[in-house]
């Protein structure tokens, strides 16, 4: 994958996760109030992060890491919100936030997958090996 694409999606992950900290721990009367299921922008949230940590880190043991700290990260703020004013961590916030991050991870890889496929003519797919 180009180099410039993997900086670009490392920047965005790692600004993600601060952003997304940011956002978990502010006390709900300074948020705004989205006209989205707060479920979705949970996963959806998590599913960039997913998505661009999967992009930016590619290598298959580092994937992993990255899932399992957002799935980490993504309980470790829900409870953290039973501490702030205004809010509440749920287990139903958390689970989207784990089915994001594995859901984004996914998209890459398929994404990877497919474009590997793709990009590689059939004769060389087809040819002997070893």
């Amino acid at each position: 994958m180009n180099t410039a694409i993997r900086l670009a999606a490392r920047v965005v992950f790692g600004l993600g996760v601060v952003v997304v900290t940011l956002l978990s721990l502010m006390p709900s009367a300074v948020l705004p109030a989205p006209d989205i299921w707060d479920k979705a922008q949970h996963f959806m949230a998590y599913g960039v992060l997913g998505l661009c940590g999967a992009i930016g880190f590619p290598t298959r043991p580092t994937t992993r890491r990255i899932v399992i700290g957002l799935v980490l990260l993504g309980i470790a703020l829900e409870i953290g919100q039973l501490f702030v004013a205004g809010r509440d961590g749920t287990f139903g916030d958390a689970l989207a936030n784990g089915l994001g991050a594995v859901t984004g991870l996914s998209a890459a890889q398929l994404a990877r997958l497919l474009g590997n496929r793709l990009l590689t003519p059939r004769a060389v797919r087809n040819a002997p090996r070893g």
